[in-house]
């Protein structure tokens, strides 16, 4: 059996900023709404790459948001 995780801090800080985004699109005022509206796909699209690139130079276990668990029948 063996556990391991592919997703690590840039994965979670991504994560974290788009959640933020998408809810302040749905909750802000009008003025936010279109601001983010606007803005929001460069935001994802920043955010993401810079995860990825996070994540491919370090690997912290202790910031994983997905664990994949393996177990082998004997």
């Amino acid at each position: 059996s063996s556990i391991r995780t592919d997703s690590y801090f840039g994965t979670l800080l991504a994560s974290f900023v788009n959640q933020y985004v998408i809810r302040k699109v749905v909750e802000g005022n009008i003025f936010v709404k279109i601001l983010l509206g606007f803005f929001s796909p460069i935001i994802f699209f920043l955010m993401n790459v810079t995860g990825f690139m996070i994540d491919t130079f370090d690997h912290d276990d202790r910031f994983a948001t997905r664990y994949h668990l393996t177990l082998i029948k004997k």
